[in-house]
């Protein structure tokens, strides 16, 4: 028994210890009101509590920003429930983080997201020479002149997905536009990453199913946010779950490591991102043989990499679309704009889109009323409006004529608060394509360098931001003009955006759509 007491002595007393030196961190330090106690947890809480309990934190920043007459930047003590923060809310401090200094990753603090889906080498969440390969070796395949070759797959399965919506309009019933969305941009995805053709929209697909199980299983309440994860079955689940999706991911990997890219007799062949990956990761590495072999550390970088830009990029770009559609439903003149522009494009005939884009793909180029919608719905509600650095001694965030500690800090690059500034968006929780298509830096509408930001920016934006903004354009342009969108809360609900890996509309953006007449 006295050993025992010894040790909730010795215990009690190293957190006492370590309490104080958090708390006596933030001294001097600009943010919300702090308690020597609890630190920051209570402000947090309180602003969790002005939202539903699913609601995505990424929106945090910015209701603390408002609520507490915050600056660019400002810190936040959550230990021991998550390491000390650093947020920023601005696009110049913004490039000091991820272009200037290049901060690397807060990896520990991402992979317990995304590590059961993605991998612990996954290029969202590695950093130094594993990041350096993974992008590289998928740089090419979504290089714009590469993408524009797989158009004619990309507008067939958006006729497959305004076909369903067709059969939806005629049953005049309510679903779910967010797992429509994801079907048909999960097959795209499958395609131009592997070459493979999925059949998600038209049935059930082991491939996303895989997903969608390890997704499941992902943090989405406010209290699983900081909590660990003590459940043996869950932990079970997430680890049976990986292997399988491993094994499937990998076996496709093998194939087209075997055979290699494919062609029709007298044709060139079609080198689909993994094609280009393979190739230059063997260029990287000059001790892999040139025929049909890779090692391990290439393997499962193949592996990695192709689950994170499968399943960000079906995820990400579903989301956006359904934001898209809320937007141009409540909208009219915004809707009469769009299809205005597509007319101007493709002719008055809806049905004539398709082949257009087919024979000349390059036209996908020529939208850019349609492009500044997506552009808006992405500055309001970004699928991903945080990018997580890890804080590093010898480097320093320069404001306000000071410089300021990044390290020990999670350092927050908070996009989402970044692109709801009124200083920088003027009108900013108004949706008003038009900022995007505004050039005079004059105009209290012009959209200042680096503010718009989903993507992120700096040498880690998004590798996939050319072929999201294709394909949601192609979408558009083979529905808008067919449908009325009509989106269907139940009274007291509202969209908003939940946390499910990503930030997703709530509910899944209940949608009923009828034939324009």
């Amino acid at each position: 028994m006295l050993a025992l007491f010894l040790i909730l002595v010795a215990l009690t007393s190293y957190f006492l210890v370590r309490l104080r030196q958090q708390r006596s961190m933030f001294k001097n330090l600009p943010g919300p009101p702090h308690h020597a106690i609890w630190g920051h947890f209570l402000i947090m809480r309180e602003i969790a509590s002005t939202l539903p309990p699913d609601a995505t934190p990424q929106l945090f920043a910015h209701l603390m920003r408002e609520r507490y007459g915050l600056g660019d930047f400002f810190y936040l003590d959550l230990w021991p429930l998550a390491p000390p923060q650093l947020v920023i809310a601005h696009p110049e401090l913004a490039t000091q983080i991820v272009h200037k200094m290049n901060l690397p990753k807060e990896s520990a603090v991402m992979q317990k997201w995304t590590g059961p889906i993605l991998g612990d080498k996954s290029m969202v969440s590695a950093n130094g020479h594993d990041w350096f390969i993974a992008r590289k070796s998928f740089t090419p395949g979504f290089q714009p002149r590469k993408l524009l070759e797989h158009i004619p797959m990309i507008v067939d399965e958006a006729l497959a997905f305004a076909g369903v919506l067709r059969e939806h309009s005629a049953r005049n019933d309510i679903f779910r536009m967010e797992d429509l969305g994801a079907k048909m941009i999960f097959n795209i995805s499958a395609w131009v990453i592997l070459g493979m053709k999925c059949n998600a929209q038209r049935g059930d697909d082991e491939f996303l199913e895989l997903f969608r199980k390890q997704a499941a299983l992902a943090p989405q309440d406010f209290w699983s946010r900081y909590l660990y994860d003590v459940s043996p079955r869950r932990y079970y689940r997430k680890w049976s779950n990986g292997r399988a999706l491993d094994r499937y991911v990998g076996r496709l990997v093998d194939q087209r490591v075997e055979s290699g890219p494919t062609a029709i007799s007298s044709e060139k062949a079609i080198y689909y991102a993994i094609d280009d990956a393979i190739v230059t990761s063997r260029s990287l590495n000059k001790t892999i043989q040139p025929a049909t072999s890779i090692d391990k550390y290439t393997r499962d970088m193949l592996i990695a990499s192709v689950k994170t830009l499968i399943f960000a990029g079906h995820d990400t770009s579903a989301s956006t679309l359904c934001y898209s559609y809320a937007a141009l439903s409540k909208y009219p003149q915004v809707l009469h704009t769009v299809r205005e522009e597509h007319n101007a494009v493709f002719g008055t005939d809806p049905s004539a889109a398709a082949n257009f884009l087919r024979n000349d793909p390059n036209l996908v180029n020529n939208l850019p009323y349609t492009l500044a919608v997506i552009k808006e719905a992405l500055r309001l509600w970004p699928p991903t409006g945080v990018s997580l650095r890890r804080g590093q001694p010898d480097q320093t965030l320069f404001a306000d004529g000071k410089e300021w500690p990044t390290y020990p800090f999670a350092v927050l690059v908070n996009n989402c608060a970044t692109m709801r500034r009124e200083d920088l968006f003027k009108d900013a929780e108004r949706f008003y394509p038009e900022r995007h298509l505004i050039t005079d830096p004059t105009d209290p509408y012009f959209v200042p360098r680096d503010a718009w930001r989903p993507f992120e920016k700096g040498p880690r934006m998004c590798l996939g931001q050319t072929l999201a903004l294709m394909q949601l354009k192609i979408a558009l342009v083979m529905t808008v003009r067919t449908f009325d969108f009509e989106i269907v809360y139940e009274e007291g609900t509202f969209m908003y955006q939940v946390l499910d890996v990503t930030a997703k509309p709530s509910l899944g953006l209940p949608t009923r759509v009828k034939l324009v007449e």
